[in-house]
């Protein structure tokens, strides 16, 4: 799956936790989930812009049919963010990965989702203690 589809896919997952899910912790998780799903809705935004900019051949079809594959909604809140986590922590190896054969310019774009991934790791797992 290219980058775009996975942070595609990562916010169909989050927006439908933040729909479906309910529960004692309602209030902090449903906002939670709503800052992931926007974060990440931003950061495919800025990949696809990106990969037009460069002159790659964009196919949204099948990016968005790539972003669904194995889309399954979450049943509980811990589900859920241990779901993100790890493709969160997948996300910063491909990152890495898609980073050596890159621009500097892309380097820097690539940069800032890890920093943003990190930030997102690191309540995922404050959230899951």
């Amino acid at each position: 799956m290219n980058l775009a589809s996975f942070l595609r896919h990562l916010q169909f997952y989050a927006h439908i936790g933040h729909n479906v899910l309910g529960g004692k912790e309602f209030l902090p998780n449903h906002a939670f989930l709503g800052e992931l799903y926007a974060g990440y809705e931003d950061d495919y935004d800025a990949v696809v812009e990106r990969m037009i900019g460069t002159g790659v051949k964009v196919d949204l079809v099948k990016i968005h049919e790539d972003a669904l594959k194995n889309l399954e909604e979450p049943s509980t809140y811990e589900d859920c963010f241990e779901y993100i986590l790890k493709k969160e922590e997948e996300l910063c190896k491909n990152l890495v990965k898609i980073s050596e054969e890159s621009s500097i310019g892309t380097q820097n774009l690539l940069s800032d989702i890890a920093d943003r991934s990190e930030m997102r790791q690191y309540k995922l797992k404050q959230i899951l203690k």
